[in-house]
């Protein structure tokens, strides 16, 4: 009967080894391999008419919240006019992108003027984000019971891909839209 009760209290223990030990690995080896933050170009249209203009949004998403270390030099764009907006406050946001939550926040606001029918593209550019990334202690019970986890500051590079928008001929107007519109037609 003793030998029962040390095989059950042994099992017991080595589970409960087990339910605390797995996930403390589990959880230091996800990070391992990972992209730590990517920048994306979003853009309000995905084509536009020669002539018009759009809101461009350069945004950050990064596992770990963060902030910007340095501002881009201003760009040039082939086929169009960029202008940089003034950013105010931006607040970091939590956001699902692809199934995974990432703290994000745009970075970069500019609009784009186009001038010519093709495509306006902007360069691919590097940019430079200091994450506070949390620093795991030895003790996995610590983190368990609600004591703060310290963390450390790490710049991090990313690039930013190349953005393409295509930009078609402005429609020419018929007779009848011009009469509607009140001009005058000779």
């Amino acid at each position: 009967m003793r030998r029962i009760i040390i095989r059950q209290n042994s099992i017991r223990w080595c589970i409960a080894c087990l339910l605390l030990v797995v996930p403390a690995f589990l959880f230091a080896a996800g990070d391992k391999g990972k992209e730590l933050a990517f920048a994306r170009v979003l853009c309000e249209r995905d084509v536009m008419v020669e002539g018009d203009s759009c809101l461009v949004n350069v945004v950050v998403f990064s596992t770990y919240p963060f902030g910007m270390s340095e501002h881009q030099k201003p760009l040039k764009v082939k086929n169009g006019r960029i202008r940089r907006l003034p950013m105010g406050r931006q607040h970091l946001q939590r956001v699902l992108e692809n199934g995974k939550v990432y703290y994000a926040k745009v970075v970069e606001q500019y609009v784009l003027k186009t001038e010519q029918v093709g495509e306006a593209t902007m360069p691919e550019r590097e940019m430079k984000i200091v994450m506070e990334v949390p620093v795991r202690s030895a003790d996995p019970l610590e983190e368990m019971f609600g004591i703060s986890v310290p963390t450390k500051r790490v710049e991090y590079k990313l690039n930013c891909d190349e953005f393409r928008l295509k930009i078609k001929e402005k429609p020419k107007r018929t007779m009848m839209e011009m009469y509607n519109s009140g001009l005058q037609v000779i």
